[in-house]
């Protein structure tokens, strides 16, 4: 029986087992878009999901109209949809899935319904403000709520190829709503199946490679089987062909026309041309079209050969080789989006000046120009005797937006009182048929006007150009409004008799006033011409009305060599037979279709290009591979080959490719930055060690033909080619994410990208050795698990009381914190609502939030920053919390760097040659500020802001397979694999994709607290948690686990600090400008910091709490934060005990803690000169314990300056040390003192409330810019080895001083320039040896110190002192 029960007993549990294995709960490392605490069953054959829907309670917004309406706040819900519509809430879930219709949405069911009565927001919609920011405001679009949504609660649809894997994205509502009841459905819980039709995948692309570590999709494990491999190789010239050994020269040009090039140029770039190798003479071009923007494409890159025509003399030795050569401008077949072909267009080519074709010699035979054979004169059904020739006129002098974007640009102003008037000579026009004219013409007003077009002074059309924002609707962000595209006919017989088309552009509006202008954009002239050629040559067009056989009677060209080219398609010119005998007639036949128009060139008159010798790398015969793909600009190759070789230090391979290489390869020479994502793409087909990064190593701008920007644009960006009637800011953008599309016709990016933004090999060095110094010399600290979160508030700077941006900021910094961020984080929130507004002469300023910033900052440390609210390229906040210019140089945090995480508007406008973003300037800064940056590069829409945010945050305190957290790179192709969408693609990563953030790796585990073992359950009642007590020892005990197996590390030996916080505190703060209330949930206070020693991964020690504890009986917070003697670091925290009572104590402590104040450094002695804003240091000890809770009335650590009466609380800014946690030190910078002589009195409190004071003073100039120092001082003096020779001083920005010391004879002995940040004390230390490392005598010397600092005058400081035995 006993023996039946035991077998029970194990069946029971090996079934509660499988049920665990079945259904695997996702916990802390969920995958991306997984909500928290999903049951998830999947396999080869389906994937269910099921989770329970956590409503956390509901935000109230008043819309601009005042309509009050509620916001559900869902746990890992997205809030999408169209501005003004209503909310919807929504888990975007990416699966792997076997290709690209094997899935089916099998069932969706739906627990209890909960029903809420209430107006759901709209989606914000975005709105101009002052100082360049932009606001949200709800705005509801009444047509939008007369709609119920009628869709089932889940649907699954395709999404492309992402690296090796097919996509899909099973979307699931959080809620439906019903605007015209009022009613909100939410379910309790929600269970979905997907079923996998097909388990056999599409191999199209050869990209198996080692990416899969990091899981990207809810199924990773289960659907490997389905990668996408052995396809075919990346598209290639044929084995051979293409040879980077054999001697290559590149040809240039500006103009169309057929090019002659002669044995002697071919020999002057380099290229012999022998009678053996005239056979493999080859010629590639593009023939000034662009590659395919299509992602699918890129595999497709191939170099084209043109064909050619190879001419030789008598005695077989190479004459000439002619060829037909493309412009970078003129008339391209436009085709439709099916393809099908529709007119000839005109054509710039955006990115290149000039156009290129790349020459060879070797290897295998080249293709050369056989002319098309003519079809029979019997065949002939057309005999034209004109044509409609072509010219158009489009000059581009400015982008078409204020802050400029796109890839669009405009030509001259027509203004009111003056017309733009343009003369063309229409060569051998033809008086007996019409003319067309096409143009299009821009308004950047904001009222309505009208354009009028004349002809030989005749009208030929007149039309409306709507205004840009006629009503002044803030709403609106069109900055140009062009017209259709107007088509117009006039008589050819009207043009005047010396063929001279005058066309005149007037614009008026009278609501815009006298000022008002209009901008050209293009026009082009269509008119009939007769078969004569100007210049010895001729361009023509066929009539696709004629159909059939036709033969073209082309004359007056000079000579008897004339040579025509089918150019219809300019990258394969086809070449024309002359069935002509006479001379200076050129006669071809062709057989037209009305589906394909067809372009004809031909010329006697033959163009000498410009030839140079080129080198090509290699690139499509590099197979090798490697980790990184580096790509940057020849200026900048020093410092990136740095960079390579630090990178590949610790185990990442990189390759090093310039875009000029890039370009000769991929794009036969001419610059087209596609060639930069098909070489990414060639990299990551071809290449035996498959990319995993892709790192831009250079600054770009938006202007890729320096049109209006003179800087160089080391690696280019991708601008939208934006409508040509509505230029709209929120819609133009700069995508980086283009160029990490390698598969798929898709927007999911297929490689971890990033741009550092390098300026010059200088700056690339300092931010190559940034990187080094973060990685691997940065002290180590608290700062590894600080993160500051600072959020905009409601008010704007027009709202008032009901109007405004509400709670959102608060709320979605708070939704950040509570849901996404670990709780082994120590949490800094600075949170505008919180802080009083200032009114000054230019709008409303909170100048304290700027100084607690900063103060976190330079003080102890933060490793993640965010910004939630309202921003610019240099602003953050309404009130300037952050301004660029006077921020960043504010930062003095070298040894501590952040990332900044900024859900803001285009902060990250890197592309804006003309201003620096606040984003690159906080990753170039030489004094610190961030190691990195997430941003915007344009303008973003807040609920995506918040969303993308979170999802980054999830992923970056997400583990891989080996249990380390990922690099930011890997955290944001995660992130972007379910968030690709318009608002998504905006944002990019300025810093090192490879870079590893310095969160602790290991594990803190709390194993016992007061002997009671700590409980990992969190849903345990508070009444069976161990409680702490005020006045009580409490003895903890713990070990360091590995962040990979998560067992015991006991190779770990150093120290580890405990701070246990008091329970969480709940705020409820009102905002008295537009009457909101937000709520905040601040961590408790500190009640211990106590360091203790590690011992083979074992750590136990003791603590005394404070009297002054919260008395809530509410749950508490313990942190621990390790580090090794060989900089390992581990970071933990429980919350598994309670916080409350009081412990009767005999022997109670009766002295108060020791205090040592300081200014700008501990070398300062009272009455000292300091800068103008200085940071005060007080050190603190007690033989038990400082307080530094902040619970107890009165029992803050405070300092009082002068005679104020109202202290500066320095608890927040205490720091426990490290090393013993009876001592610390509270740091904060300090502002709006008086010129002069200042007192400052400190007052701090140990755990007993025992308290203690100190006093000091010093003396303050009226500003920096003026450096003031004592004179120089000498210690030790005499000496007789090492001399420290120094000045105090009151600057904030780096010193510079040249040391010259001469002895008593007036020789110069030592001569050294050095820059210092060091602030109140400069000391040069001196070993006593000469400039050529030689021991100086004894004797007396001299020293001159000549100081310069950065933003003022210098001063020249001297002083004396002896060298003794």
């Amino acid at each position: 029986m006993a023996m039946f029960a035991r077998n029970i007993g194990f069946m029971i549990k090996g079934i509660i087992l499988l049920l665990f294995a079945m259904w695997n709960v996702v916990g802390s490392n969920a995958q991306e878009g997984v909500p928290k605490g999903s049951s998830i069953i999947s396999n080869s054959t389906s994937f269910t999901i099921r989770f329970d829907i956590h409503v956390l309670g509901y935000d109230t917004i008043n819309t601009v109209d005042g309509t009050p309406v509620i916001l559900p706040r869902i746990q890992d819900a997205i809030r999408t949809g169209e501005a003004g519509s209503p909310s919807s809430m929504v888990y975007t879930i990416p699966l792997t899935v076997p290709n690209e219709h094997g899935f089916a949405l099998q069932s969706c069911r739906t627990g209890m319904i909960r029903r809420v009565k209430g107006m759901i927001a709209p989606v914000p919609t975005l709105r101009k403000e002052s100082d360049s920011i932009s606001e949200f405001v709800h705005v509801i679009n009444a047509s939008a709520y007369s709609e119920t949504d009628p869709t089932s609660w889940a649907s699954i649809t395709y999404s492309g190829i992402a690296r090796n894997r097919h996509i899909a994205h099973l979307r699931i509502k959080a809620l439906r709503v019903d605007p015209r009841s009022g009613i909100i459905e939410i379910p309790k819980s929600i269970e979905c199946t997907v079923h996998f039709t097909s388990t056999q995948s599409n191999p199209m692309f050869n990209i198996a490679d080692g990416f899969d570590d990091i899981a990207f999709t809810a199924n990773h494990k289960e659907s490997t089987s389905w990668m996408i491999h052995n396809g075919h190789s990346f598209a290639k010239i044929t084995p051979g062909i293409l040879k980077s050994t054999e001697p290559w020269a590149q040809i240039t040009f500006n103009k169309q026309g057929i090019y002659k090039i002669d044995k002697a140029m071919l020999a002057s770039a380099g290229i012999i041309a022998g009678k053996d190798l005239l056979p493999t003479i080859k010629v590639f071009g593009l023939g000034g079209t662009l590659l395919s923007e299509r992602v699918d494409s890129a595999i497709g890159n191939a170099m084209t050969e043109q064909p050619i025509i190879v001419r030789t003399t008598a005695d077989g030795e190479l004459d000439a080789i002619y060829f037909y050569g493309e412009s970078i401008s003129g008339f391209r077949l436009d085709t439709d989006d099916a393809g099908k072909n529709l007119d000839f267009r005109h054509f710039t080519h955006p990115y290149a000046k000039e156009s290129s074709y790349l020459i060879t010699i070797g290897g295998a035979p080249g293709l050369r120009a056989k002319a098309m054979p003519s079809i029979p004169s019997d065949s002939v059904l057309h005999r034209p005797t004109r044509f409609m020739s072509r010219i158009f006129n489009e000059e581009e002098l400015m982008n078409a937006f204020s802050a400029p974007s796109g890839r669009t640009w405009f030509g001259k102003t027509i203004e009111s009182l003056t017309p733009r008037i343009y003369t063309t000579i229409l060569q051998d026009l033809v008086r007996t048929d019409s003319i067309l004219y096409r143009y299009r013409v821009v308004s950047k007003n904001k009222k309505d006007g009208t354009l009028t077009v004349t002809e030989q002074g005749k009208e030929i059309d007149m039309v409306s150009i709507n205004g840009t924002n006629p009503f002044d609707n803030a709403y609106n962000y069109t900055e140009a409004i062009g017209t259709p595209l107007q088509e117009v006919r006039f008589a050819s017989s009207s043009i005047a008799q010396d063929n001279r088309s005058v066309l005149r552009f007037s614009y008026e509006s009278p609501m815009g006033g006298p000022a008002s202008s209009a901008i050209m954009d293009w026009f082009e002239i269509l008119y009939p011409r007769a078969f004569n050629a100007f210049n010895n040559e001729l361009e023509l067009y066929s009539d696709t009305k004629k159909v059939g056989g036709t033969e073209y009677n082309l004359s007056g060209f000079s000579g008897q060599n004339i040579i025509g080219f089918d150019i219809t398609n300019p990258r394969y010119p086809a070449l024309l037979e002359n069935v002509s005998t006479t001379g200076g007639i050129y006669v071809f036949r062709n057989n037209e279709l009305a589906s394909q128009p067809s372009r004809y060139f031909v010329s006697g008159t033959f163009l000498t290009p410009s030839i140079r010798p080129i080198t090509l790398a290699g690139l499509r015969a590099d197979k090798e591979g490697a980790d990184m793909i580096l790509i940057t600009h020849q200026d900048l190759l020093e410092s990136a080959n740095a960079y390579k070789t630090y990178r590949e230090s610790t185990g990442i391979t990189v390759k090093v490719v310039t875009t000029k290489d890039i370009y000769a390869e991929f794009a036969c020479g001419i610059t087209d930055i596609t060639a930069i994502r098909d070489y990414a793409a060639f990299a990551l087909n071809a290449w035996t060690k498959k990319p995993r990064y892709l790192m831009f190593w250079g600054d770009g701008h938006y202007d890729n033909r320096n049109i209006q920007v003179s800087a160089t644009n080391f690696v280019p960006t991708y601008q939208t080619d934006d409508d040509p009637q509505y230029y709209v800011e929120t819609v133009s953008a700069c995508i980086d994410d283009y160029f990490a599309r390698l598969q798929g016709n898709d927007k999911l990016i297929d490689i971890i990208m990033a741009r550092m933004p390098v300026t010059s090999n200088q700056n690339g060095m300092w931010l190559m050795q940034k990187i080094k110094d973060y990685e691997q010399q940065l002290i180590k600290g608290t700062w590894q698990q600080t993160i500051c979160l600072v959020a905009d508030d409601g008010p704007t700077s027009t709202s008032g009381s009901g109007f405004g941006d509400g709670t959102i900021h608060t709320s979605q910094s708070e939704g950040l914190a509570r849901d996404v961020i670990p709780d082994d984080m120590l949490l800094k929130k600075i949170y505008l609502a919180e802080y009083p507004a200032e009114i000054v002469s230019n709008g409303r300023r909170k100048p304290l939030v700027t100084q607690d910033l900063i103060s976190e900052i330079n003080g102890n440390g933060i490793v993640l920053l965010n910004w939630i609210g309202h921003g610019s390229p240099r602003l953050w906040a309404h009130e300037r919390i952050f301004e660029k210019e006077t921020t960043i140089p504010q930062m003095l945090n070298r040894d501590k760097l952040f990332f900044l995480t900024a859900a803001t508007c285009d902060f990250a406008r890197f592309d804006d040659a003309e201003r620096e973003s606040g984003a690159e300037d906080l990753v170039r800064s030489e004094r610190g500020g961030a190691i990195g940056v997430f941003a915007a590069t344009r303008l973003v829409f807040s609920s995506d802001n918040a969303v993308i945010c979170d999802r980054l945050y999830k992923q970056i305190f997400s583990r891989d397979i080996h249990g380390m957290y990922q690099s930011v790179g890997e955290a944001l192709f995660k992130t972007k694999q379910s968030l690709a969408g318009p608002n998504d693609e905006k944002y990019l990563i300025l810093g090192d994709p490879s870079l590893h953030l310095q969160l602790p790796n290991d594990i803190v585990q709390f194993d016992s607290i007061n002997t009671m073992p700590v409980i990992t359950n969190t849903n345990l009642p508070d009444s069976i948690l161990p409680r702490i007590k005020a006045l009580q020892t409490v003895t903890v005990s713990g070990t360091i686990r590995t962040g990979s197996l998560q067992s015991l590390d006991d190779t770990f030996n150093g120290t580890v600090l405990v701070t246990v916080k008091d329970s969480d505190i709940d705020l409820k703060v009102k905002d008295p400008i537009d009457d909101v209330t937000h709520s905040i949930k601040e961590q408790g206070s500190i009640l211990a910091r106590s360091t203790f020693q590690v011992k083979n991964g074992k750590f136990n020690g003791s603590f005394v709490v404070p009297k002054d504890i919260g008395f809530t009986n509410k749950r508490g917070r313990m942190i621990g934060f390790a580090y090794s003697n060989d900089d390992i670091t581990a970071k933990g925290s429980t919350t598994t005990f309670t916080v409350g009572g009081i412990e009767s104590v005999s022997e109670p402590d009766t002295i108060g803690p020791t205090i040592a104040v300081y200014l700008d450094n501990r070398t300062f002695i009272p009455g000292n000169m300091v800068r103008r804003n200085p940071l005060l240091i007080v050190d603190l000890f007690d033989n038990t314990a400082i307080n530094a809770t902040g619970a107890g009335i009165g029992h803050n650590i405070e300092a009082w300056f002068n005679t104020d009466r109202i202290p500066v609380d320095l608890t927040e800014e205490y720091q426990a040390d490290l090393t013993d946690a009876r001592k610390g030190t509270a740091q904060k910078r300090m502002f709006n003192l008086k010129t002069g002589t200042n007192t400052v009195r400190v007052r701090a409190w140990d755990v007993w409330n025992n308290y203690s004071e100190a006093e000091t003073y010093f003396r303050l100039a009226d500003n920096d810019s003026v450096l003031i120092s004592e004179g120089l001082f000498v210690y030790p003096n005499p000496t007789n080895a090492e001399a420290n020779i120094g000045f105090i001083h009151n600057q904030s920005l780096p010193t510079r001083a040249e040391i010259r010391i001469f002895d008593m004879n007036g020789r110069l002995v030592k001569q050294e320039n050095i820059e210092k940040q060091e602030l109140h004390t400069w000391t040069y230390r001196w070993n006593c040896k000469d400039d050529y490392d030689a021991s100086v005598p004894v004797g007396t010397y001299h020293c001159i110190m000549n100081v310069q600092q950065s933003n003022g005058e210098g001063k020249v400081l001297y002083g004396k002192f002896i060298i003794s035995k």
